[in-house]
């Protein structure tokens, strides 16, 4: 009910104000039975500690973070034009367009197995969660060499 007594202006403010998140959440992160930690080893048991509260304070950074990308996003609008500009003029220039299509060539060549990106961790959840985000969500297999 004090949502209808607000005005446009502070309705508007109120979205786009701001402390205002666009409906966007915070990273968070599901873990099912089998990656609970199950161990002896109490220095595996103050490592994986350590991981989690590191992966809590991350989460608290990000909403921080998170306010001034709209600001920076608003900063650097007119430099990144400009950059679009230079690198489409890149493509005409037969020299420079031969070069950065090796470097693409080369840069998204698959190894033996079959994989662009090799992810190397300590932390079999970092790594596990990596290889979801690069292969299921991206599917940089495809996207990346385009």
């Amino acid at each position: 009910m004090a949502q209808d007594k607000m005005t446009v202006w502070q309705r508007l403010g109120k979205v786009f104000g701001p402390n205002a998140t666009l409906d966007q959440q915070s990273p968070v992160f599901k873990f099912d039975k089998k990656e609970l930690l199950k161990t002896t080893d109490k220095d595996e048991f103050e490592r994986e500690k350590l991981q989690s509260q590191q992966t809590m304070y991350i989460g608290k950074q990000w909403q921080k973070v998170e306010g001034n990308l709209y600001q920076q996003a608003v900063y650097y609008e007119p430099t990144r034009l400009a950059s679009y500009y230079d690198y489409e003029s890149m493509e005409y220039t037969p020299e420079i367009s031969a070069a950065l299509d090796i470097y693409g060539e080369e840069s998204t060549t698959p190894d033996k197995d079959g994989h662009i990106l090799q992810i190397y961790s300590e932390s079999k959840r970092i790594k596990s969660v990596l290889a979801d985000l690069f292969n299921n969500k991206l599917d940089i297999s495809t996207n990346l060499p385009m």
